[in-house]
């Protein structure tokens, strides 16, 4: 269909192409609309037990090291699934990701975009969603399975109870914030698709001329 056409089919079909526009600007206001997400985070952090050899040797602690990898295998016990790509800032949550209802386990990699830099052992975990209270205690549930996970290993691995590793939240408990934004982006897009379906439509409406 030519330019002329298409002009002279919008003439034709105006009623349509009105509503088209009217159901566009309503789903362009609903997509672009202020949105509020709770976000509630923990830092459970895992402390190493007194320095021993021997007998009193626990193999999930020898180094920092040891330390780390327990804490990356206890977020495993709780997300099996990997994150498919890397955040080069690790500050970012996953709010900044775009997940507004969801949650993600992890330990800070500090290494940037192009090395890995685990040498934290501390389980991030992180939880959005609309409710305060249930994003809440989802986090806090995430919590105790770690700890519960952690104690497991370590009684299967025959550790000495005076020498196992021990957690606590490094805050003292779970934080919770209120996360606000008016996703523009999702208002644009949505405004080009309706555009793009309301001349679509015309197009399939109106016969074709040579």
């Amino acid at each position: 269909m030519s330019i002329s056409n298409l002009v002279t089919a919008i003439r034709r079909y105006a009623v349509f192409l009105t509503i088209g526009l009217l159901l566009t600007g309503a789903t362009a206001w609903w997509a672009s609309r202020p949105r509020t997400v709770q976000l509630a985070t923990a830092y459970v952090l895992f402390v190493a037990p007194t320095t021993a050899t021997g007998a009193l040797r626990n193999p999930l602690a020898d180094d920092n090291g040891a330390l780390v990898a327990t804490a990356a295998l206890m977020a495993r016990t709780v997300e099996p699934q990997s994150w498919p790509y890397k955040l080069t800032d690790p500050t970012l949550t996953i709010v900044d990701e775009g997940v507004t209802s969801g949650e993600k386990v992890s330990i800070p990699d500090r290494g940037g975009q192009w090395s890995n830099d685990w040498s934290d052992p501390t389980v991030v975990v992180q939880v959005s969603g609309a409710d305060p209270d249930s994003v809440a205690a989802r986090a806090q549930a995430i919590v105790d399975d770690i700890g519960r996970n952690l104690e497991r290993s370590q009684t299967d691995a025959n550790v000495p109870t005076a020498r196992r590793i021990t957690t606590h939240l490094v805050r003292g408990q779970v934080d919770l914030t209120t996360v606000s934004g008016a996703p523009t982006l999702a208002g644009l897009l949505a405004t080009f698709a309706g555009l793009l379906a309301t001349l679509a439509g015309v197009a399939a409406l109106s016969p074709a001329v040579g």
